[in-house]
């Protein structure tokens, strides 16, 4: 099912629930990323940055030996660093 063109063509509203209905029956699987980019817990956090960037990632997770344990995010690396910031001021 293409669902871009699924919404972009609701010209009337019984279409679109139509549509809506279609678009909730589909499994987590058939949208989702295929290539997940993870993040080992020994990563540093400045390479991690570097690709969240480059990326233009906002959330990456994070494993132990395959495992997930977390998820990193862009405001919580910006909220790190400006607590580091904070406490050398301070």
């Amino acid at each position: 099912m293409d669902v871009v063109y699924c919404l972009s063509t609701y010209a009337e509203d019984k279409a679109f629930d139509q549509c809506i209905e279609e678009i909730f029956g589909l499994g987590a699987l058939e949208i989702a990323t295929a290539s997940v980019i993870t993040f080992d817990i020994a990563t540093p956090l400045e390479e991690a940055a570097e690709v969240m960037g480059t990326k233009r990632l906002k959330k990456v997770p994070v494993v132990e030996n395959g495992a997930l344990v977390g998820v990193l995010t862009r405001s919580g690396i910006v909220r790190q660093l400006l607590g580091s910031f904070t406490v050398k001021a301070g």
